[in-house]
């Protein structure tokens, strides 16, 4: 019986990541496809940022909104949803012969694909697993691995003139690998416990604990840390020190790659450490490696690729935290926090590009240590709470 339940865990594990990797090809796609929609469908920058910003809107929005789906529905219900409306807006991006339509059909993915994240980060740190830690890592570490690996097949399809559409096509044959492993998989976890939804009194006391607001600082800063550096480190090198698109290119990769190793290696020292003493030492690297990486000028770019090291154990050791912080509504509070902390973290990364304007992208660039280190304060705040609270 012991054996049968290891494997349907497993199971889910390859479920999860399997869908995160999806998730990653989601958030991708969009940037390094701006420059073929401009030709496709006649757009200038203003149209692509609306574009960008109704799916970011799209995502951050309804990351709340599943939570309560899943409170209601359950986890296996949740999934089946967001698997059907990525498919269906898949064939409306696909055969899109408008930009409006093109629009439309990334707004519906996007709500597709929040759907799938609050699963994942809800369900995860549930699993009856040897370690949590490990899974969540490794699971967060399949999102960054797919992220290196569509900026690097998808490179190359475009090169060779591949439509675009079908780019999306794979996307949607992940889709029914996600609906194949799906149907005959049992997933009899309950979303915080509760055989009900929850009723609004309890909802009212999640959100007045004082932790759910540090839980949302400390993964808006890490996420905006994150946002900022896919953002804004390629310019920064293009601006500063007259990098080309190869150099450029071999510093974001450097970082990328080295963040895959994070997050694979960063459950098991969690569990050695312990997670909370891990979450401080890694914000404390990343902020350090950051820093002395933008001080150093064209010496410390190795350094700032570097820190994608340290880019592991924050995210994830937020996500399990929710589930011990509220045994009771952790879906809807997974959900709170998502949204909270994307919405900042995109407002971080746009401040950025304000400060690039009015200054300069060295001095901009100090926005990412910043924020790591409000970061490492919050996880030290997050440390203390953890270990007043009751076992």
């Amino acid at each position: 019986m012991a054996k049968t339940h290891d494997r349907r865990n497993t199971v889910i594990v390859i479920l999860l990541a399997v869908i995160y990797v999806i998730v990653a090809m989601s958030d991708n796609l969009k940037g390094i496809l701006v420059p073929t929609f401009k030709d496709n469908f006649g757009v200038d920058d203003r149209g692509i940022s609306v574009l960008l910003m109704s799916a970011m809107l799209s995502y951050a929005i309804f990351q709340f909104f599943s939570g309560l789906l899943i409170e209601r529905l359950g986890f296996k219900r949740c999934l089946y949803m967001g698997a059907a409306i990525g498919s269906g807006s898949l064939l409306i991006i696909m055969t899109s012969r408008s930009f409006i339509q093109l629009v439309c059909g990334m707004f519906l993915l996007n709500t597709g694909m929040a759907l799938f994240n609050v699963v994942v980060n809800s369900l995860g740190p549930i699993l009856h697993v040897a370690s949590t830690a490990v899974v969540m890592n490794v699971i967060h570490g399949c999102y960054s691995g797919g992220n290196g690996l569509i900026q690097f097949v998808s490179g190359k399809l475009l090169a060779r003139n591949v439509p675009w559409p079908y780019l999306y096509g794979a996307m949607l044959v992940g889709l029914v690998i996600v609906f194949i492993i799906l149907i005959p998989t049992p997933i009899s976890y309950k979303a915080g416990g509760e055989s009900e939804p929850l009723d609004r009194s309890t909802r009212r006391a999640i959100h007045r604990q004082p932790i759910l607001y540090i839980l949302i600082g400390a993964m808006a800063t890490y996420l905006g840390t994150t946002y900022g550096m896919g953002n804004w480190f390629i310019n920064y090198m293009a601006e500063m020190y007259n990098f080309g698109s190869y150099e450029r290119g071999l510093y974001m990769t450097a970082f990328v790659l080295l963040r895959v190793v994070g997050l694979f290696t960063g459950g098991f020292i969690a569990d050695r450490l312990g997670l909370y003493r891990s979450m401080i030492i890694y914000a404390a690297v990343a902020m350090l490696s950051l820093f002395g990486g933008t001080i150093l000028g064209r010496h410390g770019l190795w350094l700032i690729s570097a820190s994608g090291l340290a880019f592991a154990v924050v995210y994830p050791g937020v996500v399990t935290t929710v589930k011990k912080v509220f045994p009771k509504g952790s879906a809807y509070a997974m959900g709170f926090i998502l949204t909270g902390a994307t919405l900042i973290a995109m407002l971080i990364s746009g401040f950025m590009g304000v400060l690039n304007s009015y200054l300069d992208a060295y001095r901009s660039f100090f926005m990412l240590p910043l924020c790591m280190f409000i970061t490492f304060l919050l996880c030290i705040v997050i440390k203390r709470h953890m270990a007043t609270k009751p076992a």
